[in-house]
């Protein structure tokens, strides 16, 4: 009979201890959510800087060796679950100040600007700005020389 008692005190208690659990999960859930988003906005910011410092490193290393010389680099910009990349532009028409500049715009962020070192020109086969695109990317980067003397560099992807 002793042993009857406990489990029916146990089974009117457990709605109560269900009752708990979900009020300490209801409080702490939002601001263990909102952490792992701030994280991961930290992470994919720092990946995509790492990516870019790589690039500019690159676009200086052809420029340097002059006209007619090209490389391929290899990027990869990742998005996480809460943070996507909005866009990534590298360079902009060589008549304009966005020449010599890589932005990048996170979902509900500013856009961010670093000049490319040296302020080297560079553009799209189009002529104006290069937009990379999320994931692997696989870039062809030429020196050309336009006929007033402007040597610039030319990104466009690998075919």
């Amino acid at each position: 009979m002793g042993r009857l008692g406990r489990n029916e005190k146990a089974l009117e208690g457990m709605p109560l201890k269900l009752l708990i659990v979900a009020l300490v999960m209801g409080i702490t859930l939002p601001s263990i959510l909102a952490m792992w988003a701030n994280v991961e906005k930290v992470q994919t910011e720092n990946h995509l800087l790492s990516e870019m410092d790589y690039l500019n490193i690159r676009i200086n290393q052809v420029y340097r060796s002059g006209p007619g010389n090209a490389i391929i680099v290899e990027l990869d910009l990742k998005s996480g679950i809460f943070t996507s990349i909005d866009y990534v532009l590298i360079g902009g028409g060589l008549d304009t100040h966005w020449k010599g500049t890589m932005r990048w715009k996170l979902a509900g962020e500013g856009e961010n600007v670093i000049p490319i070192e040296g302020g080297v020109p560079v553009c799209g086969e189009n002529g104006e700005s290069f937009e990379l695109d999320q994931g692997q990317s696989s870039l062809y980067l030429k020196v050309k020389k336009k006929e007033d003397g402007l040597v610039f560099v030319e990104i466009s992807d690998v075919n």
